[in-house]
């Protein structure tokens, strides 16, 4: 079970009925394979973050444990707008000890001067449909980040992306 520091496994909120339609319609999102970045393998769209990010829009990201992996993926919240990405998904994985993994999820402004939309959240879903984790951007933020959390391989969550309704979701197994 996914574990978020000083939560109560056992007080995981539930989906709204907005976020259990969206996950109704994302079924069929393709599934990242974080353990697998440990080795190297890294599914296609996901970049280093430096590829992606200015040095200035980075000053978020962290850098933890001596064994720690990001990646990043641009986020579209609306599929048929040309116009440039929403936002960078960060991924920030570190082993741990007793087979523990940590993991962050960070939405990136797209670059230093364009902040992200307000009440843009990003939302982490357990493996049973549960909100695990969740947090909105306010007026001017640059940033959106969860907390770090643990899961062990073969784990599974969701991370969601959404402004309105729309959304993009991202399958991840530990």
């Amino acid at each position: 079970m996914l574990n978020a520091p000083g939560d109560d496994p056992g007080q995981n909120g539930s989906l709204t009925d907005r976020q259990k339609a969206q996950a109704e319609v994302l079924n069929s999102t393709p599934t990242v394979h974080l353990s697998q970045w440990f080795q190297g393998e890294f599914e296609a769209g996901w970049q280093a973050v430096d590829e992606l990010l200015s040095p200035m829009a980075g000053l978020g990201l962290t850098q933890t444990e001596s064994v720690s992996i990001q990646r990043a993926t641009p986020i579209w919240l609306d599929l048929q707008s040309a116009r440039q990405a929403d936002g960078i998904l960060v991924v920030t994985l570190s082993q741990g000890s007793d087979r523990q993994i940590a993991i962050q999820l960070q939405v990136h402004a797209i670059d230093d001067t364009t902040p992200l939309v307000e009440q843009l959240t990003l939302t982490v879903i357990d493996e049973a449909g549960a909100t695990f984790l969740e947090t909105a951007a306010a007026a001017g933020d640059r940033l959106l980040q969860t907390p770090r959390f643990q899961g062990r391989p073969g784990e599974r969550f969701r991370g969601l992306v959404a402004l309105d309704q729309d959304s993009v979701a991202l399958d991840f197994v530990i």
